[in-house]
């Protein structure tokens, strides 16, 4: 759309130079084919975009240069963020390393098969924590004891002095009926990890349990002064004389976020979501590559006309022009159809107000079709007068519901996380959504024309007022 709005800075040179080949008439014919003809041509989109925004960089305002510079930059890194992406996909893998099955077992139902499967891969891996601490999460659910115990050991040799692996042990410890060990371990999870509430909490029930109510009431004091909420839910499941049950500890996230940061990347290429496999902007390096060649080659082109054809608008209606067809008239430079006009006039006087008038017309006109093409597409009014933040929000938002609505897929499933049925966003609101933007775009840009309209006058009001004074009644001789 940015680029469409500067269509005439594009189209004007380009008829300009057809038309030392062929004539006037059929070169304007061949501009639209030519502008249109990249995009044909199995380009894609972000290529002559790119190609044409660099183009016009000497025309276009700071923050369309701005959205040019940003465009660019997300076509040069794709196949960086597919890498990172494909990085990410890692941690689906259940089978093997980084995390193995650990992410599946937090909330799952002890079962035997299922912990010996889980023991077939620690013992596969048995310098993996993940495995380990799977194996040991799931055993001590499962009231298997002594491979907790062992399992856990395991984990401590891949992580030293982890706090949740000390914290997970000690309570191991504690069920066999090792409190001295079990305390030992607590302190040391502590000592670790500060800030953390279960090794406090699972050491005063352990000195309940031992008759030691002062330290038993210490540490749930220090419990309860980093994670009073951890207390106060573990409270309420009191067992048999009043004792808590004790609390395990899953993993730190820096945990998962380290290793997988730690782990190289994917070896093999990943499968793309069905809706971008088989496009030129997924093609990797090459894409990258041919995104440098067009800015390059936009940019060489546009600083190319810019020194062999500079342009300009005309001075009254605004429309692109070059030294070539502009038409002089004194400081002014006018286009053909306006030094028409002007000459028609019989005097200065009138050929400033049929130039008047003639803006006018053409200035409504402008006006109208920006109005009709920006109650079509959301944004593209407010696109037409250089907002580009906005506009570029309303219509990548109107571009994701308008799929949504027609039931179109999208790259990654969405989890609307609404108490609505349904695994989906409703149609309901999806058409109130697309409404909102809708007003709100329609809403900015009459707003807009309204602080245009005012501009406008108050700049026509002054300009009266210089003509009016400027004039002067001058003998018949010296006229």
């Amino acid at each position: 759309f940015v680029v469409f709005h500067h269509r005439g800075a594009l189209a004007h040179p380009l008829h300009e130079e057809l038309s030392r080949l062929i004539s006037a008439r059929t070169a304007r014919l061949w501009v639209p084919v030519l502008l249109v003809l990249p995009f044909l041509a199995g380009a894609g989109l972000t290529l002559p975009v790119l190609a044409l925004l660099a183009f016009l960089w000497a025309h276009l305002r700071l923050r369309e240069r701005v959205l040019t510079v940003t465009l660019a930059l997300a076509a040069l890194c794709v196949p960086f963020a597919t890498h990172t992406l494909g990085r990410f996909t890692q941690a689906l893998d259940t089978h093997s390393r980084p995390f193995h099955e650990l992410p599946l077992v937090e909330h799952e139902p002890w079962s035997a098969r299922r912990q010996s499967t889980l023991a077939q891969a620690a013992a596969n891996d048995p310098q993996d924590g993940f495995a380990q601490f799977a194996l040991a999460w799931f055993a001590r659910r499962g009231g298997d004891l002594p491979t907790a115990e062992s399992a856990y050991r395991a984990v401590l040799q891949a992580w030293p002095s982890d706090a949740a692996a000390l914290t997970n042990l000690g309570n191991v410890a504690a069920m066999r009926g090792q409190s001295d060990e079990a305390l030992q371990h607590y302190k040391e999870a502590a000592a670790q990890d500060p800030l953390a509430a279960a090794p406090h909490f699972n050491a005063s029930q352990l000195h309940l349990r031992r008759f030691e109510y002062a330290d038993a009431a210490r540490e749930l004091r220090t419990a309860s002064s980093l994670d009073f909420d951890l207390v106060k839910s573990y409270q309420s499941r009191a067992g048999s004389g009043g004792l808590l049950p004790l609390v395990d500890v899953w993993p730190a996230p820096t945990r998962f976020w380290d290793t997988l940061k730690a782990t190289s990347g994917p070896q093999r290429a990943l499968p793309l979501p069905l809706m971008l496999r088989g496009r030129l902007e997924t093609a990797g390096l090459l894409f990258s590559f041919a995104a440098a060649l067009a800015l390059a080659l936009g940019a060489w082109l546009g600083r190319w006309q810019a020194q062999r054809l500079p342009l300009r608008v005309c001075n009254n209606c605004g429309v692109v022009v070059c030294r070539r067809c502009a038409k002089r008239r004194r400081e002014t430079a006018l286009c053909a159809e306006c030094d028409a006009i002007a000459s028609t006039a019989e005097t200065g006087e009138f050929s400033r107000v049929l130039l008047l008038q003639h803006r006018a017309r053409r200035r409504d006109r402008a006006r109208l079709g920006r109005t009709a093409l920006a109650a079509l597409v959301p944004g593209y009014g407010l696109l037409a007068h250089q907002r580009i933040f906005g506009p570029t929000f309303m219509l990548a938002l109107t571009w994701l519901l308008g799929r949504l609505l027609i039931g179109g897929s999208t790259p990654f499933s969405l989890a609307p996380r609404l108490t609505l049925p349904g695994s989906e966003v409703p149609a309901s609101v999806l058409v109130a959504l697309l409404v909102a933007v809708y007003a709100w775009s329609l809403g900015a840009y009459f707003v807009v024309v309204s602080h245009e309209r005012q501009r406008e006058a108050q700049l026509d009001s002054a300009g009266r007022g210089r003509i009016t004074q400027s004039t002067r009644r001058q003998p018949n001789l010296a006229a």
